[in-house]
């Protein structure tokens, strides 16, 4: 059988939905989910596909950073006043790696007609890597593994034609990855890998390291890319706080601390269920069954989206059309955000196209990842302001 990643993605949250309704006692019906920050339009509505597959209804997607930073305010909002505090988050996760800078501080704001203070987080700057994780350091063992298997030549095949023996040995792999983090040497052990044959293979954290010192080398990047997209130094920032299990990983950290001029990375988050705790506490504030205090949350958008739409002109007595381009949103922009464009020459029905406007700061193989997309195209009839 055949199914696409919206299907299974279906499937593994219709799963956890039983899950979460037996712990409940009651049927789950609403849901808030996280999603990687770098998600484009695309993959979002992909993500929306899964969950209504799963017979959910979707609240909101929120990004898996500003979760956690959400999880990390609301238990210390009694700590902010007017003076904003910037905290950085990196979080190295199992398919990816995302540094965030976030600012807290209070605001007033005017609701039913009086004036309360709370707390509020802003976004302030995003650097990702898409592919470095977890899971590149398992493959990288997964493959030693593998290789040195093939080697003892007990075997009439190869492993890696064998996909039942290969996921055997990522398993392995995976476990050894976390022993690793705590331990300076182990033993990798699978029985029946295949044709009856066991493995067994020490590994010492020093040659994990060296199988992997080019995704090691990466690991910095997101922390300056959001410092840099911040327009902040590091000077600015009063504390790294570290999210995600592959963050245990010793040589990681010897990276960050590298970067952030030996301070401490703070590890008061936990490192796995940060972005879920975030997550429930943002359901629980939009549904109607819960009241919780208010925390504003103010988070960015990392493309810049435009619209696209024709007017009429006049030429010297001739009537033709105009392509008129405008920026509705720019790289970082804070929202939720109200935007208002007034149309004052058209009177007729006309198409408005909303895109991602200039992406030309991306590489070639994050443009990949965008293709070509409207965000979605809206038809209006004698419209005068949207």
């Amino acid at each position: 059988m055949t199914f696409s990643p919206e299907e299974l993605l279906g499937m593994i949250l219709s799963y956890a939905k039983e899950f979460a309704s037996v712990a409940a006692r009651q049927p789950i019906k609403d849901v808030v989910v996280t999603v990687p920050a770098f998600f484009n339009q695309a993959e979002r509505r992909a993500m929306a596909r899964a969950v209504s597959l799963a017979d959910l209804k979707l609240l909101q997607l929120i990004g898996d950073n500003t979760a956690v930073a959400l999880n990390y305010g609301v238990f210390r909002r009694k700590e902010f006043n007017d003076t904003p505090v910037n905290i950085l988050f990196y979080d190295m996760g199992t398919g990816s790696t995302t540094a965030t800078v976030v600012s807290y501080q209070t605001v007033k704001t005017k609701e039913k007609g009086f004036v309360e203070t709370h707390p509020q987080l802003s976004v302030k700057g995003v650097g990702y890597d898409r592919t470095l994780g977890g899971l590149e350091f398992k493959l990288r063992l997964g493959k030693l593994f593998a290789k040195e298997f093939n080697a003892m030549k007990k075997c009439s095949k190869d492993v890696f034609d064998n996909k039942r023996g290969l996921a055997k040995l990522l398993k392995e792999a995976d476990r050894v990855k976390r022993v690793l983090s705590a331990n300076a040497d182990h033993i990798a052990q699978v029985e029946n890998v295949m044709e009856d044959v066991d493995f067994k293979h020490p590994i010492t954290r020093a040659e994990f390291e060296e199988l992997s010192t080019d995704l090691f080398e990466r690991v910095a990047s997101p922390l300056r890319m959001a410092l840099d997209s911040a327009g902040m130094t590091l000077a600015e920032i009063d504390q790294v706080i570290l999210v995600g299990g592959s963050t245990r990983i010793p040589k990681v950290q010897q990276k960050l601390q590298e970067v952030v001029e030996g301070r401490e990375l703070g590890k008061s988050l936990n490192a796995d269920e940060a972005a879920a705790l975030g997550a429930a506490y943002q359901a629980a504030y939009l549904s109607k069954g819960f009241k919780v205090k208010v925390f504003h949350v103010k988070d960015a958008n990392l493309f810049p989206i435009q619209v696209d739409f024709t007017r009429e002109v006049d030429t010297n007595g001739k009537k033709g059309l105009k392509h008129v381009r405008r920026l509705l949103f720019s790289k970082n922009n804070l929202y939720p955000q109200k935007k208002v464009m007034t149309f004052t020459r058209h009177v007729e029905d006309f198409d408005i196209f909303v895109n991602y406007g200039d992406l030309s700061f991306l590489g070639e193989q994050e443009l990949k990842n965008f293709g070509s997309l409207n965000i979605t195209a809206s038809k209006s009839s004698r419209i005068l302001a949207l």
